[in-house]
């Protein structure tokens, strides 16, 4: 996607940990996926709240602003086997019939 973009990486030591609040930038490069229009019609930010609600409703707010959120959903999807140390989500997208597997976060600490 390019430019100014964020990068979240969570490691928790249980499903109950807390996720702070996650802004959106509007004035960043959405590149092609994205469109700048709907991105400005979201809410400043997401959160605090639990980890996998918080990514949950990320995730799914810029599937949702994407020009295909089909394509956008099939580039975050899981590819082969699933990690046992990361926290799998099911998320759709609008019409899609089959949802994709994400990865979110780690389920532990590391180390």
């Amino acid at each position: 996607m390019g430019g100014d973009i964020l990068v979240v990486t969570v490691i928790i030591a249980g499903s109950s940990s807390w996720c702070p609040k996650i802004y959106f930038n509007y004035r960043c490069f959405t590149g092609p996926y994205l469109s700048k229009g709907r991105l400005m019609l979201l809410p400043q930010s997401v959160g605090p709240g639990p980890v996998m609600l918080v990514m949950r409703e990320v995730l799914t707010m810029l599937i949702n602003v994407a020009y295909k959120s089909s394509r956008v959903l099939r580039e975050l999807q899981l590819d082969g086997l699933p990690n046992p140390d990361m926290q799998q989500q099911v998320l759709g997208a609008k019409y899609v019939t089959i949802p994709a597997v994400l990865e979110l976060f780690r389920k532990q600490l590391a180390g």
